[in-house]
């Protein structure tokens, strides 16, 4: 793929000084980078002899008026070089994160969005189901259709079909295509970053949906021009201007405009569930908090670098297993602090069980009276921080059901609370001698995650009967639930 090139004056926010050169999206490279002509660098202070140290090394706000589009904001900006090119002429190379074209913002803190609209991969088939299959039909005229999902008092995501229709041959051929877009609106307006963060909110459930990385191309947004220090006429009304972006880093080399997944890929859907019910997955993920940093330690666990050069460890595998043993316990942590009912009857089963307990120890001393009174004065209950293998028994108790079925009345987990504790220990303790952990450590792995997985799904408020269909159908918890049994340790 070629370049596209912006050229011609850059300058920093609030200064009178501009500096030729031009801006050049290397697609091949996938990145943007800013490149200054001149004996000086953008702060205005003479250059001598490529002093680098001279340069402020990043700027949050570059602006810029170029031929077309006329007005540039560019976005997050970090030295890269700086290359002699002559005397006393220098290259002074950038790179950007972000373009946002059509209007100039002197500062991030007037970058507020109204609505940004994202091209995210897969969408249609996720959100969709079979009826994905069905938007195109032949005779469809260039439209965008949409539905939109409510979700807080902050924000709206409007989902949106456009069919787009290209002549390719005037009179005789035309070219009909579909895509699936996301637009998220706000109340008020947000800032840049907060919007960026709201879009990962929404791919983080797609990843773990799907068990894999998913990227997303920033398309447009709509920001009010009280923000705006100047824009391109043509995409501005008297409120609002529209700008669109260019950028790289949220793409990360994936085809963004993919639509397509088999169903088996996806462990929900609208394959496997309606509507109503698939809207209600999106709401409680971006509205359950307390829950947030346990979702990204699972998300961490299934990110294996595909698509890169990366190799992963042993020491990394071994930390994702202790993220998500980690994540078990801050999941019943969680719960039972969040629920006073789910806390009452956990405790009163934790007295209960003393109780018994402390009859069956004084029936052992019936005949010794002296020291029979003297335990049942000093043996009380005092409740404290519950320990790892208390807080895996109570998940595994709670999600008995759903391992019965998974595993056809097989029990799998009855050690699993003594495994991962001690293999916990080992890790966080400084007692490991080798960092290779072998099959038995391959097999606590997947017993953790698949246990997170269910209690992820509990807390999106999926009934049991509804977890089981939803494993069972995806091809990655199929195989896991197998090299589970087959790794299990001979008695």
């Amino acid at each position: 793929m070629g370049n596209i090139e912006y050229i011609g004056e850059f300058y920093l926010p609030n200064t009178q000084s501009k500096h030729p050169g031009r801006v050049v999206l290397n697609q091949d490279e996938s990145e943007i980078i800013l490149e200054l002509f001149g004996n000086e660098p953008i702060e205005g202070t003479t250059l001598k002899k490529n002093l680098s140290h001279d340069i402020e090394y990043y700027h949050p706000v570059i602006l810029g008026n170029a031929f077309y589009p006329n007005n540039l904001t560019l976005i997050e900006c970090s030295w890269k070089e700086t290359k002699d090119i002559g005397k006393n002429i220098y290259q002074i190379n950038y790179r950007v994160q972000t373009i946002l074209r059509h209007a100039l913002f002197n500062s991030k803190d007037f970058l507020l969005l109204n609505s940004i609209r994202v091209c995210i991969p897969h969408v249609a088939s996720w959100y969709d189901g079979w009826e994905s299959h069905t938007k195109i039909k032949g005779d469809n005229e260039q439209s965008e259709t949409s539905q939109s999902l409510k979700v807080n008092e902050k924000l709206t995501i409007e989902f949106i079909d456009s069919i787009i229709q290209r002549t390719i041959i005037p009179g005789k051929t035309q070219e009909i295509s579909y895509q699936k877009f996301l637009k998220l609106n706000y109340s008020e307006d947000q800032p840049f970053d907060e919007v960026i963060s709201n879009i990962f909110r929404f791919t983080s459930l797609l990843e773990f949906s799907f068990g894999q990385n998913v990227s997303f191309q920033l398309i447009s947004a709509v920001v009010n021009n009280r923000n705006i220090t100047h824009s391109d006429a043509q995409f501005t009304d008297e409120v609002s201007t529209l700008i669109y972006f260019d950028n790289f880093s949220y793409v990360n080399n994936q085809d963004v405009y993919k639509d397509d997944m088999h169903q088996n890929n996806m462990l929900f859907s609208k394959w496997q569930l309606d509507k109503d019910s698939l809207n209600s997955i999106i709401i409680e993920w971006y509205n359950s908090n307390i829950f947030n940093h346990i979702y990204d330690m699972y998300l961490d666990s299934h990110n294996w670098f595909e698509g890169t050069n990366a190799m992963l460890s042993n020491v990394m595998y071994n930390n994702r297993c202790l993220n998500l043993i980690q994540g078990l316990e801050d999941y019943h942590r969680k719960q039972i602090e969040s629920s006073e009912k789910e806390k009452s009857d956990y405790n009163s089963k934790r007295v209960l069980e003393f109780t018994e307990n402390k009859k069956e120890a004084l029936k052992l001393l019936s005949d010794n009276a002296k020291i029979r009174k003297w335990l049942n004065d000093i043996l009380n209950l005092k409740i404290k921080e519950s320990s790892l293998k208390e807080r895996l028994l109570w998940l595994i108790e709670k999600s008995n059901p759903i391992l019965h079925e998974l595993f056809e009345g097989e029990d799998q987990f009855s050690n699993f609370p003594s495994f991962a504790k001690d293999y916990r220990d080992m890790l966080s303790h400084g007692n490991l001698k080798n960092t290779f952990l072998g099959s038995d450590f391959d097999r606590l792995f997947l017993m953790s995650q698949l246990l997170l997985t269910i209690c992820i799904l509990k807390s999106l408020r999926i009934d049991d009967d509804t977890i089981t269909k939803l494993i069972k159908h995806k091809t990655d918890f199929k195989r896991m639930i197998y090299e589970i049994q087959i790794k299990k340790p001979k008695q």
